[in-house]
């Protein structure tokens, strides 16, 4: 299948752009691929406690931790050109999934060992 992790540097910050919301909203409404309750220690201020949400989130093509969202929204992290690029050109709609396409993103998570 080959999903993209999408990974953030997390002090990489840049002005953000004008779509910031709809780029959030992205990362938000991606489909859950693996549901975590628990958040862990924000690693930028570690004094916020624990508020970074758990879990991982798809849209088929790539997949992302869930608190990445927290990130460029409390923090102003920049997400890769690349992402913004894809996320741009599927009108910020994430697609939706079958449960044969969540199966075969499921197996190769485990594969991927995340």
């Amino acid at each position: 299948m080959g999903l993209r992790l999408l990974i953030l540097d997390l002090h990489r910050r840049e002005e953000a752009p004008a779509d910031r919301d709809l780029l959030l909203g992205y990362l938000e409404r991606g489909v859950v691929v693996r549901r975590v309750r628990s958040h862990t220690i924000d690693p930028v201020q570690p004094i916020r406690g624990r508020v970074v949400p758990g879990g991982l989130l798809t849209d088929g093509t790539w997949l992302w931790p869930a608190g990445h969202a927290y990130h460029v929204r409390t923090h102003g992290v920049t997400l890769p050109a690349e992402f913004v690029a894809h996320v741009r050109d599927r009108g910020y709609a994430v697609p939706p999934l079958d449960a044969t396409a969540l199966a075969e993103i499921s197996v190769e998570v485990r594969r991927l060992g995340l």
